[in-house]
């Protein structure tokens, strides 16, 4: 198993919204897109990823869409990933 925590969102208090729809940054965008890509090459060799889960809140969605996209792998919304689930 391997772990992709989300890339850096905007922060808490600089949103009025639902937590689950706080957004990335542009730089966490940034951030993410470009460590997905440095990590590519190891997706498959070293880190046996077949596929990727993901919450439904929008900042790990978006970060796992970038890797998707990156390591050409499918995406799966898992619902008991979100914040409040046991």
């Amino acid at each position: 198993m391997t772990l992709l925590r989300h890339g850096k969102a905007v922060e808490r208090g600089d949103w009025a919204g639902a937590d689950a729809d706080r957004p990335l940054t542009p730089v966490g965008i940034d951030h993410m897109d470009r460590t997905c890509w440095a990590l590519r090459g190891m997706v498959g060799p070293v880190l046996d990823v077949a596929e990727i889960w993901s919450s439904p809140w929008l900042r790990a969605r978006h970060t796992a869409e970038l890797a998707a996209s990156a390591w050409e792998l499918p995406l799966r919304e898992k619902e008991w990933l979100a914040g409040g689930h046991t």
